[in-house]
């Protein structure tokens, strides 16, 4: 969806974001894929890197 890569910037099919609006405090959630993925695509990226790597407080597993 175009508003969510406007917002977060990710391309990543099945993320969800929040924004609280009165602090402008952004969280980023994303699947935990299974470590067979890696094979192919090479190790996902931690929560922590994530944050990171999308200028978000915040990363979560949706399964959290």
């Amino acid at each position: 969806e175009s508003f969510f890569h406007w917002a977060f910037g990710g391309l990543e099919p099945d993320w969800f974001g929040a924004i609280e609006v009165q602090t402008g405090r952004s969280i980023l959630f994303t699947h935990h894929l299974p470590d067979d993925v890696a094979v192919y695509d090479g190790m996902p990226d931690t929560p922590e890197a994530m944050a990171i790597k999308y200028a978000v407080e915040e990363a979560y597993y949706s399964e959290e």
